[in-house]
C-alpha cells in the first residue's frame, strides 16, 4: 500500500536514575558512597533507505518509543544505555516538527540514501551519589533522577526526487512510455486512472542515470478533489523539467493541454513555471508516420493555437517510433538544468533568556533552561536532593533576586513543572 504522508508521535528513552549506595565490605572500615550513574535513554533516528518508497509502515503504528536507560548500581557501576530506535524512510522524505501552536516546521530533508537524522534525543542518566561527595557532604544520601527523553510530534511527507516528471490527462500514455524506456512496470490498461500512485523509472545510458516520475493523471477540477486530485503533484516539485504527454487520438488536444496547465497553476506557481516539453503519444493508432504531411499540419495547428514555439515530439511507445529523439532531448535537458531541491532552512533555536518574575501573590517563577534541567533530575521526595537544588539556586543568585522581590517563608518557587517552598 502506497502512503506518502504520516503524522507520528516519538518519545525518546528516559535516562536511568542514579543509584544511592554505600560500599560495605568486610575488613574495610570506610567504604563510602559508591552509587553508579544511570544509562542514557535511547534516541529515535530516521534513516533514508533506497529499498522503500512508501510510508505505509506508519499507517497502523503511530507511536514510537525508544528504550529507557538502566538505573545505576553499586560499586559505581553505570547502567546500560537504552537502545536507539531506527526508523527507515524513503529518499525524498521531508520531516516537519509540529510545535506547541500546531505550526509545521521543516527540520530535515532526505535527498540521498543512508542519511540520518536524530529526531528525538534520549535523556541523560542521573548521577549516582558517588558524584556528590565533598568536604562538607561526605555521606550523600541522594542521587539524581534520569532526564526524560525528548517527546515530539512529527510529520513525514514524501516529495520524490526525480529528474523528469511525466504529466498529462489520464490514459495519455505516460505509464506505457515509462515501461518501455525503463525497468519500471506500472499498470497499463485502456481506461483512465490506471496509475493510482507515483511510479519511478530509471533511464540509464553509458554516462548518465535519469530518474523519471510518472504521476497519476490530472483532470479538470483536480484541485477540488475530482479524480485523484492533485495530491501527487508534490512528487514532481523537485524535477528539473516536465514532459507533458497528450494522446494524439484526443478530440480536443488544445483543451487537454490547457486543462492540465490550469491544474498545475492552481497547485503551485513554481510548478507551473517549470520548463517542459510537449509530446504526443500513441502515433501508431492514427495511421501516420513521423514524415506524414497530415502529422506536420496537425502539429503546426496545435502549436499556433497554444502559442508554443519549441519543437513538439511525437512517439509511439509500442512501435518505438520517435523514442530515441525524445530520449536524446531528455538527456540534453537533464544535463543542462539543475535539479530543483528547495533547501530546508531549519530555524535556529533561540534560548529563552533567564529571568525571575512574580506570577501571582506568593508565587515566583524562574525561567532558566539549565535550572529546569536540574529540577527534572531532582528527587523531590528526598530532602537532601531538594537541598542540593536550593544550593544551586543560591549559587546562581536566584534566592537573592526572589528575596529582593518580597518573598516570604511559605511562598512558592516554580521551575518548569516543578515547585518548592521558599
Amino acid at each position: 500500500m502506497f502512503c506518502d504522508y504520516a503524522k507520528i508521535n516519538l518519545l525518546a528513552g528516559k535516562g536511568g536514575d542514579g543509584a544511592t549506595s554505600f560500599h560495605h565490605e568486610k575488613f574495610i572500615e570506610k567504604g563510602g558512597p559508591d552509587g553508579g550513574d544511570g544509562g542514557k535513554g535511547g534516541d529515535i533516528i530516521l534513516v533514508s533507505s533506497a529499498n522503500t518508497n512508501t510510508l505505509s509502515q506508519f499507517i497502523r503504528q503511530k507511536k514510537f518509543q525508544a528504550q529507557d536507560g538502566v538505573k545505576g548500581a553499586k560499586k559505581r557501576m553505570t547502567g546500560a544505555s537504552g537502545e536507539n530506535l531506527t526508523l527507515k524512510v524513503p529518499i525524498g522524505t521531508v520531516v516537519y516538527e509540529i510545535d506547541s501552536k500546531g505550526k509545521q516546521i521543516p527540520v530535515f530533508d532526505f535527498q540521498q540514501k543512508d542519511q540520518t537524522y536524530i529526531a528525538v534525543i534520549g535523556g541523560k542518566g542521573g548521577f549516582g551519589n558517588a558524584h556528590f561527595t565533598s568536604s562538607v557532604r561526605q555521606l550523600p544520601r541522594f542521587s539524581e533522577l534520569g532526564e526524560p527523553g525528548e517527546k515530539k510530534k512529527i510529520i513525514l511527507e514524501i516529495k520524490t526526487i526525480a529528474d523528469v516528471g511525466l504529466i498529462g490527462l489520464p490514459n495519455a500514455g505516460k505509464s506505457t512510455f515509462l515501461s518501455c524506456v525503463t525497468q519500471a512496470r506500472p499498470k497499463v490498461a485502456n481506461y483512465a486512472f490506471t496509475t493510482l500512485i507515483p511510479h519511478l523509472g530509471i533511464l540509464e545510458s553509458n554516462d548518465s542515470r535519469i530518474v523519471l516520475a510518472d504521476i497519476p493523471g490530472l483532470i479538470a477540477g483536480a484541485s477540488q478533489g475530482k479524480g485523484l486530485g492533485f495530491n501527487f503533484l508534490k512528487h514532481i516539485e523537485r524535477t528539473r523539467f516536465l514532459v507533458h504527454m497528450i494522446d494524439i487520438q484526443s478530440l480536443d488536444p488544445v483543451n487537454d493541454y490547457y486543462e492540465v496547465r490550469q491544474e498545475l497553476e492552481k497547485f503551485s506557481t513554481n510548478l507551473s513555471q517549470k520548463p517542459y516539453l510537449i509530446c504526443f503519444t500513441k502515433l501508431d493508432t492514427v495511421g501516420w508516420d513521423l514524415n506524414s504531411p497530415g502529422l506536420k499540419d496537425y502539429i503546426q495547428d496545435f502549436s499556433t493555437k497554444i502559442n508554443y514555439h519549441e519543437p513538439i515530439f511525437v512517439i509511439s511507445a509500442i512501435s518505438k517510433t520517435g523514442l530515441k529523439t525524445l530520449l536524446n532531448k531528455i538527456q540534453l535537458e537533464v544535463s543542462r538544468l539543475p535539479i530543483s531541491n528547495p533547501t530546508i532552512i531549519v530555524p535556529q533555536k533561540i534560548d529563552q533568556p533567564s529571568s525571575v518574575h512574580q506570577i501571582d501573590a506568593g508565587i515566583f517563577q524562574i525561567i532558566d533552561q539549565k535550572i529546569e534541567r536540574f529540577a527534572t533530575r531532582t528527587d523531590f521526595s528526598n530532602y537532601e536532593s531538594v537541598d542540593r537544588l536550593r544550593d544551586i539556586l543560591f549559587k546562581k543568585g536566584y534566592y537573592q533576586k526572589i528575596k529582593s522581590m518580597g518573598a516570604k517563608p511559605g511562598d512558592l518557587i516554580k521551575i518548569g513543572q516543578y515547585q518548592l517552598e521558599w
